[in-house]
């Protein structure tokens, strides 16, 4: 298997079988042991040079060492690979959420609330210290995988911020175009919890209107995010009821104090929106 050039066989004790993903700092390969698929993800040689590029990367493996839920990848490993830091993960079937999918309202929240109950296990996240404050910052379809029955798992925990990690407020450099909240760009209110409601929001906004919410071009995005309002998915045509309109429409509050203040109340408040 050959790699940006590079020959690659084996990692470590497993047997390498293909690139799954390759973002800017890091790849992800397809591995096997025993009949016994996972995946590795690792810096790259220039990226495991940065000490900040590296504490980011350790932050994800510390983040998924405490966090247990079946709609996150869960931690096989830490290791070091070709003088790389990298981590050994559970196999997540499934592809990057489609927005454009033709899907019924109900596999639209369903898709929403596995990912939901995977960011209220991320949110929950504590130490001997107190809550970790841990948000993903990074909500997006990209990071949806999809599997065939339908089962959604959150996935990348790449640019994600607690206590353990604090980032620094980052505007347009970092995340997806057209997947931040107004207070990512403004600092208006601290990014927490309410921020991945907002994102999340927006995917499943996307998803029953069957189209992008938000521009994507950066400058384009960020002045959506922060002045327009999101437009009632029944005006669009979508086939959903006024009270999940509502509660999309909740979720996507610019004030972050409008919003639902964690990720299980908006579970909850689909649950209780007839479809």
């Amino acid at each position: 298997m050959v790699i940006r050039g590079r020959t690659i066989e084996r990692v470590g004790p497993y047997r390498a079988h293909g690139l799954v993903a390759a973002g800017g700092s890091c790849e992800l390969v397809a591995i096997e042991r025993e009949g016994a698929r996972a995946a590795v993800k690792w810096l790259l040689a220039d990226c495991a040079r940065d000490a900040r590029v590296r504490a980011a990367f350790e932050h994800e493996a510390a983040l998924l060492t405490r966090c247990q839920s079946d709609r996150l990848p869960r931690l096989i490993a830490r290791a070091v690979y070709d003088e790389r830091p990298a981590m050994v993960l559970s196999w997540v079937d499934g592809a990057p959420l489609e927005i454009t999918a033709s899907r019924s309202a109900e596999e639209c929240v369903s898709i929403a609330r596995d990912a939901l109950a995977a960011l209220h296990a991320l949110h929950e996240l504590s130490d001997e210290r107190g809550p970790l404050g841990a948000v993903h910052r990074d909500v997006t379809p990209s990071n949806i995988l999809v599997d065939a029955a339908g089962r959604a798992t959150l996935v990348d925990l790449g640019l994600a911020s607690s206590a353990l990690f604090v980032r620094e407020p980052d505007g347009l450099s970092e995340g997806t175009v057209g997947y931040h909240a107004p207070e990512m760009f403004t600092g208006s209110h601290p990014v927490d919890r309410r921020a991945d409601v907002f994102c999340l929001g927006i995917v499943l906004w996307e998803c029953l209107a069957r189209r992008p919410l938000f521009a994507r071009s950066k400058f384009a995005a960020a002045n959506a995010a922060v002045d327009e309002d999101a437009p009632d998915l029944r005006d669009l045509g979508a086939e959903v009821t006024a009270s999940l309109a509502a509660v999309v429409g909740r979720a996507l509050s610019r004030d972050p104090a409008r919003r639902f203040e964690t990720a299980l109340q908006f579970a909850g408040a689909l649950d209780a929106c007839p479809r």
